[in-house]
């Protein structure tokens, strides 16, 4: 697309900090396909041979964080809406206590 809210190129230079005020969407992907599409086809992008061997070497080196017993996923979050959302405090006392358990 040519339209510009959906095209800023210039945000490609900016800093993620510059986003941190921006509540719309700026920068968008244009797909073509190289086949007609029928109903029902499963669509696929491939990223490329960087982009898996990058996703390999990550799944391979990962580690959970500190504190990542604690997480609870958005997924539970949805299924049980009376789960506390702990706030930023709550979840570094949490951190705190099992640290010293």
């Amino acid at each position: 697309s040519n339209d510009p809210i959906y095209n800023k190129a210039s945000w490609m230079d900016e800093p993620v900090s510059f986003f941190d005020n921006i509540w719309h969407g700026g920068l968008a992907f244009e797909y073509v396909a190289i086949s007609d599409i029928k109903p029902g086809d499963e669509i696929t992008v491939d990223y490329g041979p960087e982009w898996e061997e990058a996703w390999s070497n990550h799944t391979q080196h990962w580690q959970s964080p500190d504190g990542a017993e604690t997480y609870i996923s958005p997924q539970e979050f949805n299924e049980d809406p009376s789960i506390p959302i702990p706030t930023h405090d709550v979840d570094n006392q949490l951190m705190w206590e099992n640290i010293d358990a």
